[in-house]
């Protein structure tokens, strides 16, 4: 993942697995933590703080790093469950609480946690400003939702017998991976300012885990 100059990572060097920071603007890397691969998955970056997942004692957590500060800490110690994919944005850590289902969220600024999303289906989160979005089997395929914290609304963005899996948003624009066309998975984007849902990959070979940044 990477923001600004700063890029992070789930990798391996010569004193094992961990997750790794890198800084474009002074040529430097940071390991982060360290732990065996099959304990970690890939982490995320926004402003100065890092979120990433990571198996001890048995359970899955999140965990976060403060790169002003050098700090880390476990977000989920008492969350009693396998937490998994985590995003984050300014103060607010999103992620999947896995057996218990849902999305669950930590808001750095008040230092609370709450299940935003209870659907015990919902899987996946992406964070942007207030909005959340997810992927959630609900109707048993599996559609795009997005809820805006400010409101406390909840929309369904795609209603389709076939899955639709893996979204991300960047402002008003969110991405995910479609298998509506039988072939294989391709990339769809909705616009949220215009209501308007594109398609934007035609290949016939498998498309799959977009990212979005502006117009990008």
């Amino acid at each position: 993942d990477i923001y600004g100059n700063r890029i992070v990572w789930w990798g391996e060097d010569i004193e094992g697995w961990g997750i790794f920071l890198y800084d474009l603007s002074t040529s430097t890397q940071e390991r982060i933590t360290t732990a065996p691969y099959y304990n970690l998955s890939a982490p995320k970056i926004h402003g100065g703080k890092v979120v990433w997942p990571e198996k001890r004692n048995g359970l899955w957590g999140i965990y976060f790093y403060d790169i002003s500060t050098r700090t880390k800490r476990e977000i989920t110690p008492d969350i009693g469950q396998y937490s998994i994919y985590p995003d984050i944005y300014g103060d607010k850590i999103i992620w999947w609480g896995v057996m218990g289902g849902g999305i669950y969220m930590h808001d750095m600024s008040t230092s609370t946690t709450n299940k935003i999303i209870a659907s015990p289906s919902a899987s996946l989160p992406a964070i942007y400003e207030d909005r959340i979005v997810w992927r959630d089997l609900r109707n048993r395929n599996g559609d795009i939702y997005i809820y805006v914290l400010s409101t406390g609304q909840e929309i369904q963005i795609t209603n389709d017998l076939i899955y639709q899996i893996n979204p991300d948003i960047y402002e008003d624009k969110i991405v995910w991976e479609d298998g509506r066309n039988g072939n294989a998975d391709d990339i769809y984007i909705y616009d949220l300012s215009t209501g308007q849902e594109t398609r934007i990959t035609t290949e016939p070979y498998h498309q799959a885990v977009p990212a979005i940044y502006g117009n990008r």
